[in-house]
């Protein structure tokens, strides 16, 4: 599911929630544990959601198994 803004002013393809598959990206920086995630977003595939955190997280980022 690809979740949609939900905010009414937007145009419907970026309001509603669309069926479809994604990857879910989400991240929070060192020490914030418990807190809300820091980041993501969701993304039409791997690469894309892997691309998207390597360009905002840069060198400070490392995968979890």
């Amino acid at each position: 599911m690809r979740y949609g803004s939900s905010d009414w002013a937007d145009d419907p393809e970026v309001r509603d929630d669309i069926e479809l598959p994604t990857f879910v990206l989400e991240y929070e920086a060192l020490g914030s544990i418990g807190e809300l995630w820091n980041g993501g977003g969701q993304f039409p595939s791997l690469k894309a959601a892997r691309d998207h955190a390597e360009m905002v997280l840069g060198g400070s980022l490392r995968w979890n198994d």
